[in-house]
């Protein structure tokens, strides 16, 4: 099934990592919405990111340790998972990502 429009939610914390997420998401044709990305100057941020919330059909959560105690990720998992009804969405997977050291 084609992804119509994805929202990735992310702590600022991890950015990098979000840099390169959304490089592969353009890579693949995949329309997404990312705040630093999307949500313009001197705008309501939580009233943009709830329209965002709104006309996604999926919904890309950047796990991390800085994620959890966002409470902005916090708002935007809650909203989706709850206030629009889980159901409404199907978990295709999941990745973990973590620093590791290169070996020579």
């Amino acid at each position: 099934m084609p992804v119509g429009r994805a929202f990735v939610s992310y702590s600022s914390r991890d950015w990098a990592f979000v840099q390169w997420l959304t490089d592969v998401l353009r890579q693949c044709g995949i329309r997404y919405w990312c705040s630093a990305e999307h949500l313009p100057g001197g705008a309501l941020w939580h009233d943009e990111i709830g329209k965002a919330l709104g006309r996604s059909d999926s919904f890309i959560l950047v796990l991390s340790p800085a994620a959890v105690r966002s409470r902005y990720v916090q708002y935007e998992a809650r909203y989706t998972l709850v206030g629009r009804g889980a159901s409404r969405y199907s978990v295709r997977g999941a990745l973990r990502i973590r620093p590791s050291p290169l070996r020579s």
